[in-house]
């Protein structure tokens, strides 16, 4: 050992020898019951490597510091010890390997996206200084991985957040800012401030300035009025004339405003209510009171509201267009995502009510600039008010911004003249379709999935069958083995290896187009599924809500069946058997007995709610009185399968159309009428010879007997 490191190695001996002299305490055990246990770990980790090194234990053995950690951890922490998976054997005596599973165990995972929002939302406190708010600036941005910009990013949130409005004037005019110049600004700032409250403090100790507050030049002037001789006359404020002490003539009459004694109606320094409206004299008007439609402290749901998204100082923000409010109305927290967290507001000289004569408690006003549509920007007032609700557009600032226009309708029935003319559209149907093609791509690509999955229900009294693979022809082996990997990668199906109580036959059809369709022959199965029993719609009962319509739209859903996902018990019940093994549906396949009225209760319950809108199974129609009304409802149906992931085959949709074939019928303007297919007369019919036909016979009774009751 060299000389030179003879004084190092006699400092840390001493250095040990005092920390045992004095007992060093051994760090607080770990708090892993709640609270922050991230924060918590680093102070006790930071805390546990200075007891070490105070006392030694740095220079001992790896197992000797692993046994010193476990004593002063606590017993919550050697409760996780216990449970902790080693990579290899003796880990549990490594000091490093020991710290990295402690630090696994009690730091999240890191969501830089979360870190960052919790670093540009934070501005400086109340009471809070620049230090301090510095602090934790540098503490939430290390982990936000700005990398070379941090020192950029703090400088930007002070200037942002510094509590003080003049301060970040000042801070906006500095050319070339950064963070160290905002620092001595801002620190500056903070110094005058201070300084001057201490001056204010000392002048106020030594009278300097002093005014006398209005309490007491009150008290004077009554003194004045009662030491004032009896025979001096005043101006009266209780009957506006002039007469001596004790001679007012309203002395003991009744105010007809506010029903109260001893003075006039003219005179009355009471608040005035019209209509919601509240106004005091002319002497008192810096406290107008102003009414405002529905904000109050409550949450209310209520229909037929009108909301604007506008851009607020570049923010975009949800208003409600309230034409019976007289003011502009700005909840706290929405202000604070604008401007900041600490907005500097303007005292308000209002008070606002609401028709129930609520009193709104206003913390202030600021002036912000509010962009319509049409690219007019008009400087806003707007009353902050703490509340849970969306901030209100009163009827003055609705009609500057060019959002509503007020129009006085005297005659009735000119107005449902004029509702009742097809408004034109300016868009033709192929028009109309190459746009919703192009808007709405991805509800016209692929397959669907509804969120919801179904669950088959089946009596557990039936017997399960299991059915043997049937012989595919040799020509069609190839094919039908290249569609059953098609649907497996698609979704639709998958491999099954595992036992299973239900196993169904594979049947193979074959389209018009060629193409092949996999069934399977759940004939057995369908014996112990139960129905869910959904009363489907009849034709009768969609026409009749389609009265006066004249524009249709006719969507078709892509395989609808195959949209409606199954859990993985239903899975099983759907295996079926095939040459190249086992498969199971992961969807709502085609041909068990409750897929129809499962299908159709999902579309009714996503669609009931949309007017001009009805629901066949996979087939949606849309239909309207005007051009532009129907194509605001065909958004509407667009916009909803796209939030519901359902999607559309636009090979079989007709789109804007003045008839369309619908179930069976031909619908027009003029009603409904069956197609040529099933108005075959009876007469015509061969005679059935099997149960097939025998069925489509019956149909076409039925049908003409509806046509022509007997």
């Amino acid at each position: 050992m060299s000389q030179e490191n003879v004084p190092t190695t006699s400092q840390e001996v001493n250095s040990q020898e005092m920390a045992m002299h004095f007992g060093l305490p051994p760090p607080e055990p770990l708090d892993l019951s709640g609270g922050n246990i991230s924060e918590n770990w680093k102070k006790f980790k930071q805390k546990f490597t200075n007891y070490e090194i105070a006392t030694g234990i740095n220079k001992k053995e790896s197992a000797t510091r692993v046994a010193t950690l476990l004593t002063v951890i606590g017993n919550d922490a050697i409760n996780v010890f216990n449970t902790i998976t080693w990579d290899a054997e003796g880990d549990d005596t490594k000091i490093d390997k020991v710290i990295q599973k402690f630090e696994e165990h009690c730091e999240p995972k890191k969501n830089v996206s979360y870190e960052r929002y919790k670093f540009f939302s934070r501005a400086q406190e109340s009471g809070e200084t620049i230090d301090q708010h510095v602090t934790v600036l540098r503490k939430l941005s290390e982990t936000c991985e700005f990398g070379t910009l941090r020192n950029s990013l703090i400088k930007d949130r002070i200037v942002l957040g510094v509590s003080n409005c003049k301060t970040r004037e000042r801070l906006l005019r500095v050319q070339e800012l950064t963070l160290e110049k905002a620092l001595d600004v801002v620190r500056s700032a903070e110094m005058t401030e201070k300084q001057l409250q201490e001056l204010e403090s000392d002048s106020s100790v030594h009278g300097i300035g002093k005014e006398k507050s209005k309490s007491v030049l009150k008290k004077q002037l009554s003194d004045k009025e009662e030491k004032s001789p009896p025979n001096k006359t005043f101006n009266c404020r209780n009957c506006g004339t002039r007469h001596g002490a004790r001679e007012c003539p309203a002395y003991g009459k009744t105010c007809h405003n506010c029903q109260r004694q001893n003075h006039f109606q003219n005179m009355c320094r009471s608040r005035k209510k019209v209509h919601g409206l509240e106004e005091e004299t002319k002497e008192h008007h810096s406290n107008t009171n102003l009414f405002v439609g529905a904000v109050t402290t409550k949450v209310e749901v209520q229909n037929d509201e009108c909301f604007v998204m506008l851009p607020v100082q570049g923010h975009v923000t949800r208003l409600k267009l309230d034409t019976g409010s007289q003011v502009n109305i700005l909840p706290v927290e929405e202000l604070k995502k604008i401007i900041g967290s600490n907005p500097c507001m303007d005292p308000c000289t209002h008070k606002l009510v609401s028709y129930s004569d609520d009193k709104l408690t206003v913390l202030g006003t600021v002036r912000l600039p509010v962009e319509c549509k049409a690219n007019v920007e008009k400087e806003l007032t707007f009353h902050i008010v703490d509340t849970n609700q969306p901030g209100l557009l009163g009827l003055r600032s609705s009609q500057d911004l060019g959002l509503i226009k007020v129009v006085m309708m005297t005659n009735a029935e000119e107005e449902q003249a004029k509702l009742d003319v097809d408004v034109k559209s300016d868009k033709s149907p192929q028009q109309l379709k190459e746009e919703v093609m192009q808007k709405y791509a991805n509800v016209f690509t692929g397959l669907g999935r509804l969120e919801k999955p179904y669950h088959i229900e089946v009596d557990p009294t039936v017997t399960p069958v299991v059915n043997p693979p049937r012989t595919i022809p040799a020509a069609l082996r190839d094919r039908v083995k290249t569609e059953l990997e098609d649907m497996e990668k698609r979704g639709v199906i998958r491999k099954v290896e595992e036992p299973t109580d239900w196993v169904s036959s594979m049947a193979i059809v074959e389209k018009p187009d060629g193409s092949l369709r996999i069934c399977l022959d759940p004939r057995h199965l369908n014996k112990a599924i139960k129905r869910e029993h959904f009363q489907l719609p009849t034709i009768e009962d969609i026409t009749t809500r389609m009265a006066n319509a004249k524009w249709f739209t006719k969507l078709d859903a892509n395989r609808g069946y195959w949209q409606i996902p199954l859990d993985e018990e239903s899975q099983l019940l759907t295996t079926f058997n095939t040459p190249f093994g086992r498969f199971c549906y992961q969807v709502t396949p085609f041909g068990i007995k409750s897929a129809q009225e499962v299908f159709q209760k999902r579309m009714s319950q996503h669609f009931s709610d949309l007017e001009g809108v009805e629901t066949d199974i996979d087939d949606i129609i849309v239909h309207a009185e005007t051009e532009v009304k129907h194509d605001q409802r065909l958004h509407s149906v667009l916009e909803r399968c796209e939030k519901i992931n359902l999607t559309l085959n636009k090979e079989k949709c007709v789109f804007k159309c003045k008839e369309v074939t619908y179930i069976g019928h031909k619908l027009t303007k003029d009603g409904s009428n069956l197609t040529t297919t099933k108005c075959v007369p009876l007469t015509r019919c061969q005679h059935p010879l099997t149960k097939r036909e025998l069925r489509d016979f019956l149909e076409k009774r039925i049908i003409w007997e509806s046509l022509f009751p007997i």
